[in-house]
């Protein structure tokens, strides 16, 4: 356990879900729309009640989809640095764009 901890950390805890790491493409692509539905769903909750259990709940569902995403580039052969320079990549760009600038 203290192994995937470590491997969490470095990864600011965004790791893949290894116990789907056999489930195919289409297995997990099903999944994250499940996952994303949920999302929505838990938006609308906040959305009429903004109470913090509802906001916690939403935060959660949006994190379940960032593990499902991780997953999903595991099970496509990516390692930890490669899954961690997409994050670094993805980062860049955005940063270039302008998309991290205060309004």
């Amino acid at each position: 356990m203290k192994k995937k901890m470590r491997e969490a950390n470095r990864m600011n805890w965004l790791m893949p879900c290894y116990q789907f790491q056999d489930a195919n493409n289409d297995e997990q692509m099903e999944k994250i729309e499940e996952e994303v539905k949920e999302v929505f769903d838990a938006l609308i909750r906040y959305m009429v009640d903004p109470g913090r259990e509802n906001r916690k709940a939403l935060m959660m569902e949006c994190a379940d989809v960032q593990v499902c995403m991780e997953t999903l580039m595991h099970n496509l052969g990516a390692d930890e640095y490669e899954r961690m320079e997409a994050r670094r990549c993805v980062w860049k760009k955005n940063d270039d764009r302008g998309y991290y600038e205060e309004v």
